[in-house]
């Protein structure tokens, strides 16, 4: 599983360093969601799991936190991040060992298999000392999307991801695609 996984960012992700408009808006509304979440405390670390090109990331390093962590498999960077606040950590997130005031992890979950995302989601709470965000593509019909082991429906929310997380469910749509997420408090 983890070689398939590796094998797709390899060939998807290193291909092009150029950002769509769809996907800046989508990190704009991350890291719009990300200053809510902290809602302007300092904090000592905070924690981007499965950073893919690293946008969100060199986004979250201008902001005033102590040390932001991207944490992946994969020692790829589409950004290249000078900040003396910014820190690499290569790690499968079951094997993350590090504790972080705030966690987030957008649209990675997916990407492995589903049989392992409540253990997953249950990692990642345990690493977060404040509140933890999730997010996953939420696809009203199925559809098999390159990369994604699985499809997001509302029974995986109910069993897996719901129960542990606040009352706060998030929504953001855009062409044909809704993302939903869940945010943790600690």
């Amino acid at each position: 599983m983890e070689t398939e996984l590796r094998k797709f960012y390899e060939q998807e992700l290193e291909s092009s360093f150029k950002f769509s408009d769809r996907e800046l808006k989508r990190t704009q509304f991350c890291l719009d969601l990300a200053a809510q979440v902290i809602d302007g405390n300092y904090s000592d670390s905070v924690a981007d799991i499965g950073p893919g090109r690293r946008l969100f990331t060199g986004m979250l390093c201008e902001t005033p936190q102590k040390k932001v962590c991207a944490v992946d498999i994969k020692e790829y960077s589409g950004v290249k991040i000078e900040s003396i606040n910014y820190q690499f950590i290569k790690s499968d997130i079951s094997s993350i060992s590090q504790s972080f005031d705030y966690t987030f992890c957008f649209e990675v979950l997916e990407h492995n298999d589903l049989n392992r995302l409540d253990e997953l989601a249950k990692k990642i709470r345990s690493v977060t000392r404040k509140k933890a965000v999730i997010s996953m593509p939420y696809y009203e019909k199925p559809v098999k999307t390159k990369g994604h082991f699985f499809t997001l429906d509302t029974k995986v929310i109910l069993e897996c991801l719901a129960p542990e997380s606040s009352d706060i469910y998030l929504l953001y749509r855009e062409h044909g695609f809704s993302y939903i997420f869940f945010v943790y408090g600690m």
